[in-house]
């Protein structure tokens, strides 16, 4: 009795586990300097509260990412994305502007060189979204890369 009593439960676990699938859920967040999640270097942007949303969701075998960033004023020029250091351009598709526009994007290291990200702290390897217009940029793309939260 005890060794049948043993296959039921491996058993039954075996099945349970074939059973179960594993989802992943829908990843949603929002950053602002109001409640101090965001920290911005220089007054470019005004006086006024700055934001970041994002919604990031599975498909099938893969992850549709949308991400929207909010100024007072000035124009967003580029907005940066840090990924692992292997992502590149083959991890990326399926980019569209929700709203707003940029020009191009680049996969690199991008630092306080120049004038374009003055005060970040450290160098970072990012999608950047760059030649953007308007106070808010919304991009979407897909990447078969799960999400860090």
């Amino acid at each position: 009795m005890q060794l049948i009593r043993g296959k039921t439960i491996i058993l039954s676990l075996i099945f349970l586990c074939l059973c179960c699938r594993v989802t992943l859920a829908t990843l949603t967040g929002y950053l602002s300097t109001e409640t101090g999640g965001i920290i911005t270097a220089g007054d470019k942007w005004g006086e006024g509260p700055i934001s970041i949303s994002w919604n990031i969701y599975p498909e099938d075998g893969y992850f549709h990412y949308e991400y929207q960033m909010n100024v007072p004023r000035g124009e967003i020029s580029h907005f940066l994305l840090e990924v692992s250091e292997n992502f590149t351009s083959e991890d990326i598709f399926n980019i569209t502007p929700l709203a707003g526009s940029f020009g191009f994007i680049s996969i690199d290291w991008f630092g306080s060189e120049g004038s374009s990200t003055p005060g970040i702290p450290e160098e970072i390897y990012a999608v950047k979204f760059d030649d953007a217009t308007g106070l808010t940029l919304g991009v979407a793309f897909d990447s078969t890369r799960i999400p860090v939260p």
